[in-house]
C-alpha cells in the first residue's frame, strides 16, 4: 500500500522526467542534416522535409505520391500551428512539430505497455513501472566482435530513430493486444462500437506506416484457413468491419509505391535487404530472438496455465515479417528497397513486450518449483539465473544503443 502511495505522489514527475529525456532525443536527431554515416540526414530530419513538401506544393499532390502519410500531415499542420505562436524559421517550426510529436508517441507507447504489465503481471505499481522501463529501453543483444556500432542488422523492439515507426507503434501495439484479447481469447458476445474503434486504429497505423497491416492481414487470412467455422460466426462480420477499409487503403498504398521511384515494383530477391545491413544475417537474427526463444522455451514446460496467446502471435507476427524481410524487396534505390523490411522492427516490439512479461511471470510465481521442468531446486535456479541474465544483458544492450543514438554515434 505504501509503495502504491508512493508512486501516485511521484507518477507525474516520472511521466515528466521520460517526455524531458525522448524530447532531447528526438530534438538532437532534428538538427542533424548529417546522418550517422555522414553521408545522408537523419530519419527525423528527412520525414521534416516530406512535411515541408505538404507545406508549399499542395496537399492533393503529395498526398498522391506519398504511401505513409499521416505523419507528414500532423507534422505539418502543427507546425504551422506553432508558427502562429513564434518568430522562428520554417525549419524550427517543423523540428519543434516533429519533436513534440515523437516525444508524446513514445510517451503514449510507455504508458500503454505500463497498462498491459498492469493487466498481466500482480505486481505494486513501483514494480511494474520498473518492468515497464526494463521493456521500454531493452533492445536485442549486443554483441560488439559481429556488430560493432550497429543497429539495423538485427533491428531494436525499441525503435529511437525511425520516425513513421514511432508514431506506429502505440497504435500497432493497441490493436495487436485488443484483437487478440477480444477476437481470439474472449468468448464474449462482441460488440459492433469495439469493432469501429479497431477500425479506426488500424486504419490510422495504415496510414502512418503500412509496415504493420500487410502482416496482420496475413496472420488473419491464416487463422481463418486454419479455423474455418469462423467464416460461419459472427466474427466474420467484425473482422470485415475491422480489416476492409485498411486493405482498401493499403491497396491505394501499394499501387502509390509501384510508380514511386523511391520504392518500385516488389521483387524476389532473397537476402537481398539483409545484405544492405549485415555481413552476418545469421549472427544477427540470433542476437534479435535469442531471449524471446530462450523465454517461449522454457513456458513450453510450465504447467501453470498463463495467457500465452499473445506471444505466440508475436511469434507469428515476427516469422513472417522476417521471412518477407529475407526473400523479398522492392526494386528502387537501396533505401527504398528496404521499405519490406521494417514490419520486422515492429514484430520485435510486440515480441519483446510479451516475452518480458512472460519472463516475469518465472519471478514471481511463489511455487518453489517456479518452472516446473523439474522437481530438482538447483536446476529451476539456474535456469532462472540465466534468464535473469539475459534480461539484464537486452537492458543494457538498450540503454548503450540508447546513449550511442544520444550522443550521435554510428549506430547503424
Amino acid at each position: 500500500m505504501e509503495n502504491n502511495q508512493f508512486y501516485k505522489l511521484y507518477k507525474p514527475f516520472i511521466y515528466v522526467a521520460l517526455f524531458c529525456l525522448f524530447y532531447i532525443l528526438f530534438l538532437n536527431q532534428a538538427f542533424h542534416t548529417q546522418g550517422p554515416l555522414g553521408n545522408f540526414p537523419s530519419e527525423t530530419f528527412s520525414h521534416m522535409i516530406f512535411s515541408q513538401s505538404f507545406m508549399h506544393n499542395g496537399w492533393l499532390q503529395v498526398l498522391s505520391n506519398d504511401f505513409e502519410p499521416l505523419l507528414h500531415i500532423i507534422t505539418a499542420i502543427l507546425a504551422i500551428i506553432i508558427h502562429f505562436f513564434s518568430n522562428n524559421t520554417e525549419i524550427v517550426d517543423l523540428a519543434n512539430s516533429a519533436v513534440l510529436i515523437l516525444s508524446l508517441a513514445k510517451l503514449t507507447q510507455f504508458y500503454i505497455i505500463k497498462k498491459i504489465v498492469d493487466a498481466n503481471l500482480k505486481l505494486n505499481q513501483i514494480e511494474s513501472m520498473l518492468v515497464t522501463i526494463i521493456i521500454a529501453f531493452s533492445t536485442a543483444l549486443y554483441l560488439p566482435v559481429f556488430n560493432l556500432n550497429l543497429y539495423m542488422p538485427m533491428s531494436t523492439p525499441n525503435i529511437w530513430v525511425d520516425p513513421t515507426n514511432i508514431l506506429l507503434g502505440p497504435f500497432a501495439i493497441v490493436f495487436f493486444y485488443q484483437y487478440i484479447n477480444q477476437y481470439i481469447i474472449s468468448k464474449k458476445l462482441l460488440a459492433f462500437k469495439k469493432s469501429f474503434i479497431l477500425c479506426i486504429c488500424l486504419i490510422i497505423a495504415t496510414l502512418i506506416k503500412p509496415a504493420f497491416t500487410n502482416i496482420m492481414l496475413v496472420i488473419i487470412g491464416l487463422y481463418y484457413l486454419l479455423h474455418l467455422r469462423r467464416f460461419l460466426s459472427n466474427y466474420l462480420w467484425h473482422d470485415l468491419i475491422i480489416f476492409v477499409p485498411s486493405c482498401i487503403i493499403l491497396i491505394i498504398q501499394i499501387k502509390i509505391m509501384s510508380v514511386s521511384p523511391a520504392a518500385g515494383t516488389l521483387i524476389y530477391a532473397p537476402y537481398k535487404v539483409i545484405n544492405l545491413f549485415t555481413l552476418h544475417p545469421y549472427v544477427s537474427l540470433f542476437q534479435a530472438i535469442e531471449f524471446p526463444f530462450l523465454v517461449t522455451l522454457i513456458s513450453l514446460f510450465r504447467k501453470q496455465k498463463s495467457e500465452r496467446r499473445y506471444l505466440y502471435f508475436s511469434w507469428i507476427f515476427c516469422f513472417i515479417s522476417y521471412f518477407i524481410y529475407a526473400l523479398f524487396s522492392f526494386s528502387g534505390p537501396s533505401w527504398g528497397s528496404a521499405n519490406l523490411a521494417w514490419s520486422h522492427q515492429i514484430s520485435l516490439t510486440l515480441l519483446y513486450i510479451f516475452s518480458i512479461v512472460e519472463a516475469i511471470k518465472f519471478f514471481t510465481t511463489k511455487s518453489q518449483f517456479p518452472l516446473e521442468i523439474t522437481r530438482s531446486v538447483k536446476i529451476n535456479n539456474f535456469i532462472l539465473t540465466l534468464c535473469a541474465a539475459n534480461l539484464g544483458f537486452i537492458f543494457l544492450s538498450g540503454i548503450n544503443l540508447f546513449v550511442k543514438i544520444y550522443l550521435g554515434g554510428k549506430y547503424l
